[in-house]
């Protein structure tokens, strides 16, 4: 069987008109694959945020619980261990700051309550009476000289 000119012209039509069905089909299924791929990503990001959140808060509270029990040796561990996986949570610097003001352990607040401006200097009014006291537990129990 041959086929005609108008018949090949037809077919020639219709593969073209397929191709460009599949070619739409194509550029609409990887359309829908990266949405589909870019929302999973942003609700893992918003679950990871709203766990950061959640241990957060967990973290103050029982923060707050040793600092009203005065378990500041306990405090400094805990703060320490989440300071390993949260290096810049303002909160972990500040509870952990205390801890160490309370047990006298003034350098080490000072830096504490240092890297709490660095991280939110919007908190200088809450860390300012901090300092003045440490700089004069410094001055009082600071290191003199041995005549």
């Amino acid at each position: 069987m041959q086929l005609q000119p108008e018949q090949i012209l037809s077919l020639a039509r219709d593969i073209t008109t397929i191709k460009w069905l599949l070619a739409i089909g194509l550029f609409l299924l990887a359309v829908f694959v990266i949405a589909a791929l870019s929302t999973v990503y942003m609700l893992y990001l918003s679950l990871t945020a709203l766990k950061d959140q959640q241990s957060g808060k967990i973290y103050r509270n029982k923060a707050e619980d040793l600092i009203a029990k005065a378990c500041y040796d306990e405090l400094i561990q805990e703060s320490k261990q989440r300071l390993q996986t949260h290096p810049n949570d303002v909160w972990t610097h500040w509870y952990l700051g205390q801890a160490h003001f309370y047990t006298k352990k003034w350098i080490d607040s000072k830096h504490c309550f240092k890297r709490v401006l660095e991280l939110e200097p919007g908190w200088y009014s809450s860390v300012d009476s901090f300092l003045d006291k440490i700089e004069q537990g410094i001055k009082e129990n600071g290191p003199r000289l041995v005549e």
